[in-house]
C-alpha cells in the first residue's frame, strides 16, 4: 500500500501581547531592531552605517514615486531640548537629498505640545511630507513579528519570563539551537514511549508540520500492522474531480505520486494496534487540506537512457534522435512508471507500462515541455531541431536501447504547438552567435518577433533579408507629385528603394545595431493613387503606399558590412 501523507487544517489561538517596556531596552538594540522592521516591510530599503554619520539617513527607500527617509530614535520618554535639536538638525541633512517623505520612528507618541513642535518643522519644510511613527505603532508592528520583539527585548521578553515561571526555561529557547535540541529529543523521547513498534519523525516546512512513521526495528510492521483506507467521493459533474480520480487511478496502478484535495475526502479509517492508534490519534471528524500518496519508488535499473527518435516517411529528412534519461520508477499494481527528461531540463518525459503478460498491454507516453523563456537558445537548439525534425504525418518513438519490442510510438502532431517556439530558438541563437552575444530566451515573443529575429538572423549573417511587411510607404513632396506619379505609369507599378541611415531591432531588453540599409523592391504597385492625385495643388506632403507584387519580396539589406 502507497504511503500516506496528510495536513490537517491548524487551530489559532489568540492572547493578549503586553506593551514594551521602551524604556529599560539598549537604545542601540532598539535601533537595530526598527531598521530590521523596515528592511522587512521594505524590502528594498537600504540601511546605513550611522558609525561615520548617517548624513541624515538611517534607512532610505528609494522609488519611482519619490525618496523616502527614515529617522530612528531611541527617546521613550518627553522629549529634550538636546533631542529636539538632535532630531531637527537630522531632517535638515535629510533635507539635502531632497526626499518626498521623512519619516520619524521613535517609541514615543507625541504630547500635545511635541504635536505643536513637530508641526512648525512641517512648516519649515513644507516640500517634504513629515511623519511621527511612534510607541503604539512600534508596539503593532512588533506584536505581529514575534523574532524581531524577541531581539529587542532579550532577557525581558515576555514569553521567557512565562515560561520560567513554569520551569520550561528550555521549550523558550532562551540558549537558541542548543536548547531546541534538548527540547526536540525530550519530546521525541516522550513520543517514542506512545507506541514499541513506531518512531515518528517531525519535518516543519513553509508552517506546516509532517510527522512520518518509520519502524523502529525491521518487521515492526507485521507485528504491529496499519491498514488506512480513505474513502473518496468523485462528483461526475465536477471536472477537478475528474482529473483528481484520474490522478488516483494513476497512483494506484503505476506507483505515482498524487495529491488529493481535501474536498474529495470522505474520512480516513485506521485499522492499528491502540498504542498505534493514540500515536496517529485520528478523529473520525477531521478535515483535511489534502491526502498525498506518496510515489513508491524503486531504483532498480536507474538511470536508464533512452531516446526519441523520428521514424522515416517519404518526405522525411534524415532521421534524427534525442537522448533522454529516466531517473525516477515506480511500481503499481498494474505495471510501471519512468519519468525524467532531457539534460536541459525542457522535457519531461513520463511513460506507462503495464507489467509483461498483460491481457491488455498498455503503453502511454506523455510529454511536457517548459516555457522556453528563461533558457540559454545554445542549450536548448538540439531539442528544437529534433522538434522541427518531426514533419506532419511522422511518428515518434521512444526507444531503450536496441530493443525494439521496447520501441513506443506516438503521432508528431504532439510537437506542433511548439515549432513556432523551436524556430524562434534556433533564429535567436544563430543572431547571437553572429553578434557575439549570449543571453536568455525573452517571454512573451509574437509571431511578429519570429519573423523580426530571424530577419535579423539573416542580416548578421549574409548581409541581406526578407522584409517582414509586405509593403512600404513613402512621402512625396507636394511640388512633385505629378513627376512621382508619372515614373509608374497607368499600371501604377515600378521600383521603389528606401535608404534609412540606421535598422535597430530589438528583442526583448536587448537591442540590435544595423547601420545604414536599403530598403525595397523592383516590382512594387502604388495602391493609393488616387489620394495623390487629390493632394495636387495642395500644401500637404500625401504618403504614397506601396505593395510588393505577388511573387516577389521586399529585401533589406546593408549598405556597410560590419567588417568594414
Amino acid at each position: 500500500m502507497s504511503a500516506l501523507n496528510t495536513m490537517r487544517r491548524p487551530t489559532l489561538r489568540s492572547s493578549g501581547v503586553p506593551m514594551i517596556n521602551w524604556s529599560n531596552l539598549d537604545p542601540a538594540r532598539i535601533e537595530r531592531a526598527v531598521k530590521i522592521l523596515i528592511r522587512r516591510l521594505h524590502p528594498s530599503a537600504q540601511g546605513v552605517d550611522g558609525s561615520g554619520g548617517d548624513d541624515g539617513k538611517d534607512i532610505f527607500l528609494d522609488t519611482p514615486e519619490g525618496l523616502t527617509i527614515f529617522e530612528i530614535k531611541s527617546f521613550s520618554k518627553r522629549l529634550t531640548s538636546q533631542q529636539k535639536s538632535q532630531i531637527k538638525k537630522s531632517l535638515k541633512n535629510a533635507s539635502t537629498h531632497h526626499p518626498k517623505c521623512w519619516i520619524l520612528i521613535q517609541p514615543l507618541d507625541p504630547s500635545p505640545k511635541e504635536i505643536v513642535w513637530f508641526n512648525n518643522l512641517r512648516k519649515l519644510h513644507k516640500d517634504i511630507i513629515l511623519e511621527w511613527r511612534g510607541r503604539d505603532w512600534l508596539d503593532g508592528q512588533f506584536s505581529l513579528h514575534e523574532d524581531i520583539r524577541r531581539y529587542v527585548e532579550g532577557s525581558d521578553y515576555d514569553l521567557l519570563t512565562r515560561a520560567s515561571e513554569l520551569n520550561h526555561e528550555v521549550s523558550a529557547l532562551s540558549n537558541g539551537i542548543s536548547d531546541a535540541e534538548k527540547r526536540l529529543k525530550g519530546l521525541s523521547k516522550r513520543v517514542d514511549e506512545l507506541s514499541p513498534c513506531y518512531a515518528v519523525d517531525l519535518e516543519v516546512r513553509d508552517g506546516v508540520a509532517s510527522f512520518f512513521l518509520r519502524e523502529k526495528f525491521p518487521g515492526a510492521s507485521e507485528m504491529d500492522p496499519i491498514h488506512a483506507t480513505p474513502t473518496f467521493i468523485f462528483p461526475a459533474q465536477d471536472e477537478g474531480a475528474r482529473a483528481a480520480q484520474a490522478s488516483l487511478q494513476n497512483a494506484l496502478d503505476y506507483g505515482e505520486g498524487c495529491r488529493i484535495p481535501g474536498r474529495y475526502i470522505q474520512g480516513i479509517d485506521i485499522q492499528a494496534s491502540e498504542e498505534t492508534k493514540k500515536l496517529l490519534n485520528f478523529n473520525e471528524e477531521d478535515k483535511y487540506e489534502y491526502l498525498d500518496i506518496l510515489p513508491i519508488d524503486s531504483s532498480d535499473g536507474l538511470p536508464l537512457p533512452a531516446t526519441l527518435e523520428v521514424s522515416f516517411s517519404e518526405a522525411s529528412p534524415p532521421p534524427q534522435s534525442l537522448p533522454l534519461q529516466f531517473t525516477r520508477k515506480g511500481i503499481g499494481r498494474k505495471g510501471i512508471m519512468l519519468s525524467g527528461g532531457d539534460t536541459s531540463g525542457l522535457i519531461t518525459v513520463t511513460a506507462r507500462f503495464d507489467h509483461p503478460g498483460a491481457r491488455h498491454g498498455r503503453a502511454d507516453i506523455n510529454l511536457k515541455f517548459a516555457a522556453m523563456q528563461g533558457f540559454f537558445p545554445f542549450a536548448i537548439r538540439p531539442i528544437c531541431e529534433f522538434i522541427l525534425s518531426a514533419l506532419e504525418g511522422d511518428h515518434i518513438s521512444l526507444k531503450f536501447g536496441h530493443l525494439e519490442d521496447k520501441a513506443k510510438e506516438f503521432n508528431s502532431e504532439l510537437f506542433e504547438e511548439f515549432k513556432f517556439s523551436a524556430r524562434l530558438v534556433i533564429a535567436l541563437d544563430d543572431l547571437q552567435k553572429a553578434t557575439k552575444q549570449s543571453f536568455r530566451t525573452p517571454g512573451d515573443l509574437t509571431i511578429e518577433d519570429l519573423y523580426t529575429i530571424e530577419m535579423a538572423r539573416d542580416l548578421a549573417t549574409k548581409g541581406s533579408a526578407d522584409w517582414i511587411y509586405q509593403g512600404l510607404p513613402w512621402k512625396v513632396n507636394h511640388a512633385e507629385i505629378s513627376d512621382f506619379l508619372e515614373k509608374f505609369g497607368p499600371d501604377n507599378r515600378g521600383a521603389i528603394f528606401v535608404v534609412s541611415e540606421s535598422l535597430t531591432i530589438p528583442v526583448g531588453e536587448h537591442v540590435f545595431q544595423f547601420g545604414p540599409v536599403r530598403i525595397g523592391s523592383s516590382h512594387m504597385e502604388l495602391i493609393n493613387r488616387s489620394e495623390i492625385e487629390s493632394a495636387a495643388g495642395g500644401t500637404l506632403d500625401p504618403e504614397a503606399h506601396f505593395r510588393c507584387l505577388e511573387g516577389d519580396k521586399i529585401t533589406v539589406t546593408r549598405l556597410r558590412q560590419p567588417s568594414e
